[in-house]
């Protein structure tokens, strides 16, 4: 994902423009880019930079482009950079790593340690490996959407303002599945890491169809054994929905009258877990189209109510967005009822 840069007085400009071409309230623009009110304050100050998607889809809401001075910067870029520039902090500080010396008296330290601590070296944790289940094929939605797999760890990163209570039952659900203590971290202000630490629970996870790695380069998708089941397939939609998902309110004008529509999307960069995402919701009774940033999109208010009571998502950023918006359209068609009867 790449985020894109603007100067204070410049992104001011382009979101103020943004407000005014959808005659929206800075709360209301947050609202329909799916996220909370101060981070589209900081963007709108020029804080910090934004991802592409969320230009993508102020485009496709308003038809505003980029303005010419936009910087555009590969995440991986940037991290790669600030890791060469921290390598080079580390060698001038500690001198440069992986000689025969430092090795030999790394070996050392850590056999005094253990020693001292008669901690002895770490074995792997015995793992009673789970039977296939909509809680497994739940969580596999949650790791292909938010969630990662190291060589010893597996991870689930959310925001910490808006899925909070969501957090909660990430964790819950991983700990009746993998039957081990979950741990948790907060990085206030922006997130929350939900992980464990286990090479067997790894292993495992990627037998089952989770790359370990990077996800994306992989070309993951859906595995075989949850693509074959309903209730597999639905729980796993359910999970990646909740963690990869938006919901938004289409508003316009025609002919003097303003329209509402309720859709919503599921993002991701793998054009295979695209295909496999949008066939299991044709499966499942729920129309959807392919659009072209990356989205599997399900338009008009009828066929959301339809999604919401088949996948029955459980993140409450999801649920709270949806009444509000269900509530914006009966308003929406009841005041032109009224003004009919008028």
């Amino acid at each position: 994902m790449d985020r894109v840069y603007l100067e204070n007085e410049v992104a001011a400009q382009y979101f103020k423009k943004f407000e005014s071409i959808l005659g929206l309230t800075s709360v209301e623009a947050a609202d329909v880019l799916g996220i909370h009110r101060r981070t589209f304050s900081d963007w709108k100050r020029g804080k910090y930079g934004f991802p592409d998607l969320a230009a993508k889809l102020i485009f496709d809401k308003s038809s505003l482009e980029l303005p010419r001075t936009a910087k555009t910067v590969s995440v991986y870029k940037v991290k790669s950079e600030a890791g060469r520039k921290g390598g080079i902090i580390r060698n001038s500080l500690y001198g440069r790593p992986g000689t025969s010396k430092g090795r030999r008296r790394g070996g050392i330290n850590s056999l005094e340690t253990h020693s001292r601590l008669n901690s002895g070296f770490k074995l792997k944790k015995p793992f009673a490996e789970p039977i296939q289940s909509e809680d497994l094929a739940e969580l596999f939605g949650i790791l292909i959407g938010d969630g990662g797999m190291s060589k010893y760890q597996v991870k689930v990163t959310l925001g910490s303002a808006s899925d909070s209570k969501y957090s909660v039952h990430v964790r819950s659900l991983m700990e009746r599945v993998l039957g081990f203590r979950i741990s948790v971290k907060h990085f206030h202000p922006s997130t929350i890491d939900i992980y464990l630490s286990s090479r067997s629970v790894v292993e495992y996870l990627a037998r089952m169809g989770i790359p370990v790695g990077n996800k994306v380069k992989q070309s993951h998708r859906i595995p075989d054994w949850i693509r074959g089941n309903n209730d597999y397939l639905l729980s796993c939609l359910r999970g990646f929905f909740d963690t990869d998902g938006c919901i938004f309110l289409d508003k316009h004008s025609y002919k003097g009258r303003k329209y509402a529509s309720l859709g919503l999307a599921l993002t991701t960069y793998s054009e295979k877990l695209r295909m496999d995402i949008r066939s299991g919701l044709v499966r499942l009774g729920l129309p959807s189209t392919l659009s072209t940033n990356n989205n599997v999109m399900i338009r008009r208010t009828d066929k959301v109510k339809l999604f919401f009571e088949i996948i029955k998502p459980v993140n409450e950023k999801h649920l709270k967005r949806y009444r509000l918006f269900m509530e914006e359209c009966r308003e929406l068609v009841t005041g032109r009822s009224r003004k009919a009867l008028s």
